[in-house]
């Protein structure tokens, strides 16, 4: 049950906070000799998750609901624009996706991937740090750049390349500002999000634990990630994305030298 609890506070915290949630599920796999995620307890971890982002933006989901029904191709309005700017966000998404899936089970069987990714996203947090303040806002972005951020995104399909940092960094070097480049983060997220989180659903057999440890699991994995999330907010304003880099990198030389 203990490991358990770890992942479930580690999915809660990593999926928002810009260190990859894949990348420390197989470094916590590796510590503790775990050969497979049960499907289960993995779609109870990222439904936690899930549903925190819900919450967080539930004034722009409802307001693009409302947007949508009033004036469904009126990219005039800011909130049906945003409707499509994250569907198009997506495509390059998906296709990515799509792409790595064949070599998924490679990808995430060998742990030196890890060494790859990691680095890379420890780079890009520490240098993100530097980016001049960015002012450009969601209504002013463009398609193309709306696209660059899409195909980041698929990229972080890699275990050990963190979803959120990757998008939000991409974002601040095409100049939005460090609150939209968070938001659209987030919001063009939930289409990947409820895509993976059906298709495990739909090879879920049935349930393979107790209704309680589900429920502790979801829990934990729900606090987790909203102090996580409210952590990011913080720090990405502050420009101490620097010390998650540095973090990674400790984690690398414990990897390295305890070979986990």
């Amino acid at each position: 049950m203990i490991p358990l609890i770890i992942m479930a506070i580690i999915q809660g915290l990593t999926e928002f906070l810009p260190i990859s949630s894949s990348g420390h599920l197989l470094f916590i796999q590796s510590l503790f000799k775990i050969k497979d995620i049960n499907l289960t307890i993995d779609i109870f971890l990222h439904l936690a998750t899930f549903l925190v982002i819900l919450i967080i933006f539930f004034k722009d989901i409802t307001g693009i609901v409302k947007s949508l029904l009033s004036s469904p191709f009126d990219l005039k309005k800011s909130n049906t624009r945003l409707f499509y700017l994250i569907l198009l966000a997506n495509i390059p998404t998906a296709i990515i996706g799509l792409f790595l899936k064949k070599y998924t089970s490679f990808i995430f069987e060998e742990g030196f991937i890890l060494y790859i990714t990691w680095s890379i996203t420890a780079v890009l947090l520490i240098i993100s740090d530097r980016i001049r303040k960015p002012s450009l806002s969601l209504d002013k972005i463009t398609y193309i750049q709306v696209l660059l951020i899409g195909v980041a995104q698929g990229i972080a399909v890699m275990p050990g390349i963190s979803r959120s940092g990757i998008t939000i960094i991409t974002a601040l070097f095409l100049g939005l500002s460090r609150k939209e480049s968070a938001r659209f983060s987030f919001l063009a997220g939930l289409p990947a999000m409820l895509g993976a989180f059906l298709l495990e659903f739909k090879d879920m057999g049935g349930l393979d634990f107790q209704f309680g440890e589900l429920s502790l699991v979801f829990v934990i994995a729900f606090l987790s990630g909203l102090a996580g999330i409210l952590l990011l907010f913080k720090l990405l304003d502050l420009k101490k994305f620097k010390y998650f880099g540095f973090y990674l990198i400790l984690l690398l030389i414990i990897k390295a030298i305890f070979n986990i």
